[in-house]
């Protein structure tokens, strides 16, 4: 069984920088700049796998790109 500091994930923490720039920034310029992010982030993970695995479907890469990106599910239960 695993233990609750076991489930606990690592929480990165804004640069001060950033966090001033961010501050700046309206409601929706930051969901834009938070979605262009996610989708860049994405695209290079799913680079990775078809690197990875010039073999597999689409359906396979999408899949793995998916466990990448928001873990496996299977692992909470």
């Amino acid at each position: 069984m695993i233990g609750n500091r076991d489930k606990l994930r690592r929480i990165e923490v804004v640069d001060d920088v950033v966090a001033a720039v961010l501050r700046t920034k309206s409601a929706s310029e930051r969901i834009t700049i938070a979605d262009d992010l996610q989708f860049t982030a994405r695209q290079m993970v799913e680079c990775a796998v078809r690197s990875a695995h010039p073999d597999w479907s689409d359906q396979q890469v999408i899949h793995e790109v998916c466990r990448r990106m928001l873990g496996d599910y299977r692992q909470d239960r």
